[in-house]
């Protein structure tokens, strides 16, 4: 039977429970008698990190990384707690560590093309979202934060299909149907700007508008009519007046 006094298992259950003020003086304790216990550092900081202490998340993290300098937990204790405290410089800093060791972490290079974009540097930005994207087609985050950098430099167009990936992968995704929305109205396309704030995939457009033409209607009117057909492909009998249950005469 596990021993429920054994460091680790004080910390996991304090952890589990949510009671970070409890593990934050827990780990202070061990820290008196011994500075450079590693265990009750990392966990320090991950407490602090709950609690709001950024400044002392960052102090546990120093601790840590001045006897192991590319601890991979403590790096990303670290990026967290300088993200809040908006010191995006170091944050990069610190995620350029990171990738010396794996540059292929997807969270790090998203979270250095946050950085970046946090200080203006777009293009930058933009670059690490496709690295990120290389290795994972379907991250959201890079799908969206990569295409408000391309549109931020005036890639306009790649913009809207990165916004588009997104919308493909989560179709509840309203920030990305909005953005697409904006994208195209600053191209002066009010059409697919109208289309795309109802969420309208990239690839239905056309149809859509040329249907729209066919009919001679606007293109709301089309929508309704499309919505109108669904209904019926749903329900058979929804035109049938003499269906079983319908009064007539």
């Amino acid at each position: 039977m596990p021993d429920p006094l054994e460091p680790s298992n004080v910390i996991s259950t304090l952890y589990d429970s949510g009671r970070y003020s409890e593990l934050r003086d827990y780990c202070n304790m061990r820290l008196e008698k011994d500075p450079a216990e590693m265990l009750a550092l990392e966990n320090c900081a991950t407490a602090c990190l709950h609690l709001g202490l950024y400044e002392e998340a960052l102090a546990r993290c120093r601790s840590v990384l001045e006897r192991e300098r590319g601890d991979p937990y403590a790096l990303r204790n670290t990026i967290y707690a300088l993200e809040n405290l908006h010191r995006y410089g170091e944050v990069l800093e610190s995620c350029e560590e990171m990738l010396k060791a794996d540059p292929r972490d997807v969270w790090t290079l998203n979270s250095a093309g946050l950085a970046l974009a946090e200080m203006g540097r777009y293009a930058e930005a933009a670059e690490y979202f496709e690295r990120s994207l290389k290795l994972d087609p379907h991250n959201t985050t890079a799908l969206m934060n990569g295409a408000l950098s391309l549109e931020r430099t005036g890639r306009v167009r790649q913009s809207i299909s990165r916004y588009d990936a997104a919308l493909r992968l989560d179709p509840s995704l309203r920030e990305a149907a909005n953005a697409r929305a904006r994208a195209y109205r600053s191209l002066g396309m009010e059409d697919e700007a109208f289309l795309a704030a109802q969420g309208i995939r990239d690839g239905d457009m056309e149809r859509i508008m040329r249907q729209a033409r066919r009919n001679r209607c606007s293109l709301l009117h089309q929508l309704c009519l499309e919505e109108m057909d669904r209904y019926r492909d749903a329900d058979p009998h929804a035109d049938n007046p003499f269906r079983p249950g319908r009064a007539h005469t």
